[in-house]
């Protein structure tokens, strides 16, 4: 399978990150002299590292497992949805959040569903409030 030319900059990238002389600084000043179109699409770029790394610091806190990184990017996302709430982007297309994702969903109603069988405990209004076992270890 051979890789996209996306695949490969990552890569390289990822590659130069880990290496001890790679100078942030430098990469940024570079990325924010080039042209508009450019510096919107770097733009989409980091919003998205941002968006996945705080998804990324949910489940490592589950673990008990965190980074700064991890933290800047949570305290970070959370300002990009307060922004996205204020100003309306006409160049800029940043990550949809979960709830609007969820919102272009179709909405499934229980009614819909065929009731069978398999859902039959949706519709078991029958029961006893308590259930009491006869058991001798009871």
């Amino acid at each position: 399978m051979s890789k996209t030319p996306t695949d490969k900059v990552m890569e390289s990238l990822v590659n130069l990150i880990e290496q001890a002389y790679f100078n942030p600084a430098q990469v940024g000043r570079y990325l924010s002299e080039q042209p508009y179109y450019t510096t919107d699409r770097t733009m989409e770029m980091i919003t998205e590292i941002i968006t996945h790394i705080a998804r990324r610091a949910q489940q490592e806190q589950v673990a008990g497992k965190t980074s700064d990184g991890l933290y800047l990017a949570t305290e970070l996302a959370y300002a990009l949805e307060a922004i996205k709430e204020t100003y309306q982007f006409k160049t800029l297309k940043l990550p949809r959040t979960l709830s609007e994702i969820s919102a272009g969903l179709p909405k499934v109603e229980l009614k819909d569903i065929n009731r069978n069988y398999r859902y039959s405990w949706l519709d078991n209004n029958n029961e006893p409030e308590s259930v009491r076992i006869e058991h001798p270890f009871f």
